[in-house]
């Protein structure tokens, strides 16, 4: 392009009028063909220029910003639009137009003299016949006092912001940082010129798959401020936290960064700690709730493998009868062979804890030449290291905690502690299941115990009342198999054992002469000899153990319509227990042979129930008796 004419390229705004019509109007070019779309469209303000550099052409936006008409845009060079001090400068901006344009920045003046920073670009064309150039003009004032602006807090806060203890960079909108100051670079563990004209992504590899990288792509693309906070990993490892105040910036985004990795651990141990009380609570609730040891310690190690973070664990108790250990519970292993396993105590690690009483750590099974029975069960598993402490309660060793790792384990004094607490309780739980059993086994035996006395008592009592023999057995397994198709609750049944059993203890205290006597009783004798259930009462009622089984003894008398004794209970007010004993009872003394008569017929023997039914028994007792015994 050549220099306008001089006499336009000097003429001041606002002067155009002098020279406006001195000079015709340059034919401007006709159809615009493929920049047609551009010219109407376009946000910027767009001309098209001849070879001199003269306005052949100017959009609606040129003509709306500039403040000139159509008609006196033809009448100006290109040059002409730039601020007074710098026409004479523009032909060389663009004069020769490189073939791939030109851009830059530049001042123009408007019609009312009003100055504005704008961003041209130029680029030559064709249309037609003829070689053009088009010029696109942006307005980037704001742009320019906004960067202006900056630069001058930047400049006056510099010292400031080298010194502060945050990190203070800024990102462009291609990812380069162009500023860090010191506490950024430390940050990044890089020299600020280590990191200039680099991008985020080459100081943190992968951080755009991150979620604080989202957060930085919508400040960049949205214009809006954001915080964020995240972890960064560097090449040797290692990672930091990072707290982040995002702001939208002319250049791209500005970034202020403080590290927080030191609160974020601090925050970390705290949950730790609370998981870890938490998991505690957990074992404890279930340790005092159940008395079953396979149930406890298989929750035990779900919690013990969550916490401790270890592949694989088991609990060893120790059988101290045959010196050998058993493998009780287990988790993580990818074989059943271990599971169940028993073995030596002189065999393997854990016997050497049991028997060192001290906790064994190897870090590399592979170095380890062991080939006993212990160590062949984990064949296959791929475990490299292992750890094993003893569980000691009350001084005495009751079996071993083994953890395995198919990898380094490493260990911390707050992690051992932990695992210590935690061995701790799987001693306690396995003391517990073991007094629980020795209990219940003490129980079971006594229980046998007393069975075994009562059943002594009973015969006793059949011995002294010249009873058939057998025949408070017999009644025994009757009066359970009626009180069974009665309905009455299994657990009730041994206190109806026991009762029946002792149903006759009271004669005890019926003197000799009345309680053999063969002739018919007094009316005092009769009165004496009805006080044997009042005997019974007071004699089992301060047996605790017995309290339960006194309603025959105390009530298998008492009679359905009242006319029973000791106290002429009526109806359902007799115990079920006893009513179901009396049918029983009569019945079997009907169908016995007495030193004074002999037994009777079944059916003369049914024949009286019959007949006693709604008096002397329960009319639903009787019915089911008849079903199970009577024959109908």
């Amino acid at each position: 392009m050549t220099e306008p004419p001089k006499d336009r390229a000097d003429s001041a705004p606002g002067q155009e009028e002098s020279h406006l019509a001195s000079k015709p109007a340059p034919n401007p070019p006709g159809n615009l063909g493929e920049f047609q779309i551009l010219f109407d469209f376009s946000p910027d303000a767009l001309f098209i220029l001849d070879g001199g550099g003269l306005i052949l052409a100017a959009n609606d936006i040129a003509l709306d910003w500039y403040g000139y008409s159509r008609e006196e845009f033809l009448q100006l060079a290109a040059a002409d639009l730039s601020a007074p001090d710098l026409k004479n400068q523009f032909a060389g901006k663009i004069n020769p137009a490189p073939a791939g344009g030109a851009q830059f920045e530049w001042k123009h003046q408007k019609k009312d003299g009003k100055l504005a920073d704008v961003e041209i670009r130029a680029r030559a064309i064709r249309l037609g016949e003829r070689d053009c150039a088009l010029l696109s003009v942006r307005d980037i004032s704001r742009r320019k006092h906004l960067e202006g602006t900056m630069l001058e807090g930047f400049t006056r806060y510099r010292q400031t912001i080298e010194n502060m203890l945050e990190g203070f960079q800024i990102i462009d909108f291609d990812w380069r940082y162009i500023y860090v100051n010191d506490a950024a670079a430390g940050q990044a563990r890089k020299a600020p010129t280590d990191l200039l004209m680099r991008t985020i992504m080459d100081i943190y590899p992968g951080i755009e798959n991150t979620e604080v990288f989202k957060v930085l792509k919508l400040c960049m693309e949205e214009r809006v401020s954001r915080r964020a906070e995240g972890e960064f990993n560097f090449p040797d490892g290692s990672s930091r936290w990072f707290e982040l105040s995002i702001q939208p910036v002319a250049e791209g985004i500005f970034i202020l960064s403080s590290d927080i990795t030191d609160h974020k651990r601090a925050e970390k141990q705290i949950r730790d700690q609370l998981e870890r009380l938490n998991t505690l609570h957990a074992i404890d609730n279930l340790i005092n709730s159940s008395f079953d040891l396979h149930l406890i310690l298989d929750s035990f190690l779900d919690h013990l493998i969550a916490q401790i973070g270890v592949d694989a664990a088991d609990v060893l108790l120790l059988h101290r009868h045959t010196m050998s250990l058993e493998c009780v519970s287990s988790r993580g292993f990818r074989s059943q062979a271990g599971q169940r396993a028993k073995f030596g105590l002189r065999e393997g690690f854990a016997g050497r804890a049991i028997l060192n009483r001290q906790r064994v750590y190897i870090p590399d099974l592979l170095d380890e030449q062991d080939n006993t029975p212990a160590a062949l069960r984990l064949a296959g598993e791929n475990f490299v290291s292992y750890f094993a402490l003893p569980l000691i309660v009350k001084g005495q060793v009751v079996g071993v905690l083994e953890l395995y790792q198919r990898s380094r384990l490493g260990h911390s004094p707050e992690w051992l502690g932990f695992l210590e607490t935690l061995a701790g309780q799987a001693a306690i739980a396995i003391d517990n299941a073991n007094l629980f059993e020795s209990l219940q086994r003490s129980n079971f035996d006594l229980v046998l115990a007393y069975d075994a006395t009562i059943e002594g008592w009973s015969r006793a009592m059949d011995l002294r009342d010249k009873e058939t023999e057998g025949h408070t057995q017999r009644v025994t397994g009757m009066t359970l198999k009626l009180a069974t198709a009665m309905g009455v609750p299994e657990a009730d049944l041994v206190h109806i054992r026991r009762g029946a059993l002792l149903h006759d203890i009271g004669k005890l205290g019926v003197p000799d002469p009345v309680l053999f006597k063969e002739e018919a009783l007094t009316d005092e004798e009769w009165r004496i000899l009805q006080l044997h259930p009042v005997y019974a009462y007071e004699m089992l009622t301060p047996i605790a153990y017995l309290a339960p089984a006194l309603d025959i003894p105390y009530c298998h008398h008492e009679k359905w319509d009242g006319s029973g004794y000791p106290r002429g209970l009526k109806g359902e007010q007799i115990p079920l227990a006893a009513r179901i004993f009396a049918i029983v009872d009569v019945w079997d003394s009907l169908c016995s042979d007495r030193p004074y008569r002999p037994a009777w017929s079944a059916d003369k023997a049914r024949e009286y129930l019959r007949e006693q039914t709604g008096k002397h028994f329960d009319p639903a007792v009787a019915e089911k008796f008849m079903e199970l015994f009577g024959g109908g």
